[in-house]
């Protein structure tokens, strides 16, 4: 799971998503900070080398002119929407895929204040697009910057991410061109599946 960044859970206020997180993982997320640049703010779980990224709409920033990001998400149950893929030559993976016809934003500088006020900054690509469904991810790398994982508090590993698609063959194609192999379950529409072992056992995160 040491590709895997991390997960982003979607919900229609941020409280409401901690509180479905807790009552899951058995650990309340921490506040993470604001992305202005998409209208949104977030709380983290360390899952071991990836982390959980909980995301709703924040109150206080105004919406975006190109609107605000996984709007249609918020408008539905928490859930499981993406995923993030760590790369250390993000120019390369970005190539590759794109090569593959796999619809990735360009790459642009992405940074949030923490709560203690430092800038946390990376590079990604553009997260807008969702490829196939959010079952493939946007690409993320995090330079010199210190992992999320390793700051915030850890509600248990991830053990394993899994894809469900209609398409399973197509998704298992379009992921050999990211360099990574996840299981895929034939599905009548995209999602995720998180297994995530914690002190509870191991619990099935969708």
């Amino acid at each position: 799971m040491t590709n895997i960044d991390h997960l982003i859970f979607t919900t229609a206020t941020l409280e409401e998503g901690m509180d479905h997180i807790e009552a899951q993982l058995g650990m309340r997320p921490v506040i993470g900070g604001r992305h202005e640049q998409w209208g949104t703010h977030n709380a983290l779980l360390s899952l071991g080398s990836s982390y959980l990224e909980v995301v709703a709409p924040c109150p206080d920033l105004p919406i975006p002119e190109r609107g605000l990001w996984l709007a249609e998400y918020f408008q539905k149950a928490p859930q499981l929407t993406t995923w993030a893929l760590q790369t250390k030559n993000i120019q390369a993976s970005y190539q590759r895929a794109i090569a593959e016809d796999i619809v990735l934003g360009e790459i642009k500088k992405g940074q949030r204040h923490k709560p203690d006020g430092s800038l946390l900054s990376w590079q990604l690509t553009d997260p807008y697009p969702l490829p196939f469904g959010g079952t493939l991810p946007f690409l993320i790398d995090w330079g010199n910057s210190e992992h999320p994982s390793q700051e915030t508090p850890k509600a248990g590993v991830l053990k394993e991410l899994i894809i469900q698609h209609p398409d399973p063959d197509l998704i298992s194609n379009k992921l050999d061109a990211l360099a990574i192999q996840l299981p895929i379950e034939r599905s009548t529409s995209p999602g995720l599946k998180a297994m995530i072992d914690t002190k509870a056992g191991l619990i099935e995160l969708v």
